[in-house]
């Protein structure tokens, strides 16, 4: 698997995901658990005549919840640009609230 050999992040690290769907996400780092990678707050980037936005990943359940993703789907896993995870973090802040922590 491609994702050992390669992976330095830790946890609560902000990571962007390419998957073989071509989606793009941005979301908090867990952990690696046998084949899968552990995330939570996942986001898709989404191209918009305004920028790049972001959306939740899945609607249908709480953003605080842990998402597991095979590896098999996953193309590349990267770090974002500094305006993403700012983009990113204030994404989280208005869904949650201002008194949650995203770490």
């Amino acid at each position: 698997m491609l994702i050992e050999n390669t992976f330095d992040f830790t946890k609560n690290d902000q990571i962007t995901l390419k998957l073989i769907t071509k989606e793009e996400i941005i979301a908090n780092f867990l952990a690696l658990e046998d084949d899968f990678l552990v995330v939570k707050y996942p986001l898709v980037a989404t191209k918009t005549k305004k920028g790049v936005h972001l959306f939740p990943y899945i609607l249908t359940t709480h953003m605080e919840e842990k998402i597991r993703l095979h590896k098999n789907h996953i193309l590349l896993v990267a770090k974002p640009v500094d305006e993403a995870k700012k983009t990113f973090k204030e994404a989280i802040t208005r869904s949650l609230g201002e008194e949650n922590d995203i770490t």
